[in-house]
């Protein structure tokens, strides 16, 4: 049983520190200009936990879209390995590697994960390479749950994100395997649809 009291009590200040939040984007920019150097056209951004400030501390990843210009004769392949260029010139002193739908930079105990997507009818086709498959588009939309979440905090204040940094801050403890998109997801409909009895019931099925 964890209750949200254990979480007040154990991490009082879950939140990003002044420190990290400034690091975070010091790396964002310091990528926006570097590919910018070499010849990037597009726009850097940051997606994820960090650009819905649901993001805890410590500062171990950060998710960046390389957005490219849209194009007919784009290809994902094409855009991954693009990337993986300009990561590579970034970074050229840290391991980067693949993982399917993003080039990963080792920066030290940080990962950042920059995604290659371009943007078309309001949708982002993001570049997907899976090992033993061929190179694929997937169509997502990186703001509709940070405009859900909005909603949300716009309507009940800030306790939403406290909610979710606490379940996050139980995650990294109890349920390591559990992904931050899912566990927000959970935590939003939640919200929306027992926002009176959601904080006196959601710890107790941990």
């Amino acid at each position: 049983m964890f209750s949200p009291e254990d979480a007040v009590q154990q991490c009082a200040a879950p939140h990003l520190s002044s420190a990290d939040s400034a690091l975070r984007d010091q790396l964002v920019a310091s990528i926006e200009c570097s590919f910018s150097q070499f010849g990037f056209s597009g726009i850097i951004r940051l997606i994820g936990s960090h650009a819905k400030h649901t993001a805890i501390a410590p500062l171990r990843d950060i998710d960046v879209c390389a957005l490219f210009a849209f194009s007919k004769q784009l290809r994902p392949q094409q855009l991954l390995q693009k990337t993986a260029r300009l990561c590579s010139l970034t970074f050229p002193n840290y391991d980067i590697e693949h993982i399917a739908h993003a080039i990963r930079v080792h920066h030290g105990n940080l990962t950042i994960d920059v995604v290659p997507a371009y943007k078309q009818d309001g949708k982002y086709h993001v570049a997907e390479w899976y090992p033993n498959t061929l190179p694929t588009w997937t169509i997502t939309d990186f703001d509709a749950q940070a405009m859900k979440l909005q909603e949300l905090c716009a309507r009940y204040g800030d306790q939403v994100l406290h909610d979710i940094h606490m379940m996050k801050y139980w995650r990294d403890r109890h349920r390591p395997e559990w992904k931050s998109y899912h566990l927000e997801t959970w935590v939003i409909a939640h919200w929306k649809t027992h926002h009176l009895t959601w904080r006196k019931t959601h710890f107790a099925v941990l």
